[in-house]
């Protein structure tokens, strides 16, 4: 279930042409996604895999859940997706893999701009650059590129992929520089005389992959809320532990009483933050000239100390809580992002030293809050 959910919503698809048409179709792929039972983040493309025609064009809609995601391609990527299939996930990543850049830091840190922005090398390597790529437009994708890199997909954003005229019939993948090849797909080029699948096809398509996840989450939503979770107590986020590319972005409850003195204590199913006393402006992406920048103050532990996931050696779940003692409502008190996936779970307690409403978020997934009630 790692980072990881029935009805499906398909948002400003436009139906395609004619799919023999010698016309440049366009053609839409939904980056993440959106459920209507539950609040949550798909770490996915739908659909994962397309057929178009050379001259076409590939729009890649940003599904904003808060997620950071790129579409990043070309003959690097080619290289480096090639080399970890099959390969052990606990072990280093390959070095074709290991030298594409990710977005975030290795720990603290603002983020990188070679990957967190655009980026188009018809040759050389993206981490030979310090600081961000040469910046020049974006020009048709026509596969000996080395690298092609949308860079960070703001909400509401649409990434347009023109395919040049000869560009050679073949599959070419791509995926998000974040998420890593967990969240990947491909489109394969076809001759002019090859029909190729309508836009209502490529919904069909979206939906019949989106549907069996967004099933499974839904009815662990609803069990949560019904205090039928695998685990007890108060949840920050949930899952399916047979779904890894997606997950649940809700307090379950969403509403909590308590008493003066006493401690109230969350488990973290996911990636998520705790935070009470964060302005409404307060989120992790910020924008300037130079492009998004990552907010460390709000990914940092405020107020005691923050969350962090237990360990095991074995499939038993381990929970390791961080007492983060006393909370009267004055500033800030945060878990800091923590990542907390089955079976090493982080949990995070608050004692209420006053009475009050106290109304709590995650910083990094909207829509994701709650409140406790204290008398």
């Amino acid at each position: 279930m790692r980072k990881a959910l029935m009805a499906f919503v398909l948002v400003g698809l436009v139906a395609g042409g004619c799919a023999k048409s010698a016309e440049p179709a366009t053609r839409t792929v939904l980056v993440d996604n959106k459920a209507t039972t539950f609040v949550g983040s798909f770490l996915a493309y739908y659909p994962n895999a397309l057929t178009v025609h050379a001259g076409d064009t590939v729009d890649f809609k940003e599904m904003w859940s808060g997620e950071a995601h790129t579409v990043t391609m070309g003959k690097l990527v080619e290289a480096g997706l090639a080399s970890v299939r099959g390969a052990n996930p606990n072990a280093a990543p390959p070095p074709a893999f290991a030298k594409l850049p990710s977005m975030f830091p290795n720990g603290p840190g603002d983020v990188n701009r070679n990957a967190a922005d655009p980026c188009f090398l018809a040759s050389g390597d993206p981490s030979s650059y310090k600081g961000a790529c040469p910046d020049v437009t974006q020009p048709a994708f026509d596969g000996k590129q080395a690298y092609y890199n949308s860079g960070f997909l703001k909400k509401g954003s649409t990434f347009a992929v023109k395919l040049s005229n000869d560009i050679a019939p073949g599959t070419y993948h791509y995926y998000c520089n974040l998420h890593g090849p967990m969240m990947s797909g491909s489109f394969t080029v076809v001759g002019k005389d090859t029909k190729t699948p309508t836009q209502a096809q490529v919904n069909a398509a979206a939906a019949k992959q989106f549907k069996p996840v967004a099933d499974k989450l839904s009815a662990a939503a609803d069990g949560a809320r019904a205090g039928h979770a695998f685990i007890s107590g108060n949840i920050a986020g949930y899952g399916d532990p047979s779904v890894e590319n997606a997950g649940i972005n809700e307090f379950f409850p969403p509403s909590i009483k308590a008493k003066v003195g006493e401690k109230v204590t969350w488990t973290m199913i996911g990636f998520h933050t705790i935070t009470f006393g964060a302005p409404a402006s307060e989120d992790p992406f910020s924008f300037g000239p130079d492009g998004v920048h990552l907010d460390q103050q709000a990914l940092a532990p405020a107020g005691g100390p923050g969350a962090q996931a237990g360990t095991t050696t074995g499939n038993k779940i381990s929970i390791k809580t961080a007492d983060a003692g006393g909370y009267n409502g004055t500033g800030v008190k945060s878990s800091g992002a923590t990542d907390s996936f089955p079976p090493d779970l982080a949990a995070y307690a608050v004692t209420f030293t006053k009475p009050g409403t106290y109304p709590f978020r995650c910083l990094l997934h909207p829509g994701m809050g709650g409140v406790v009630t204290v008398t």
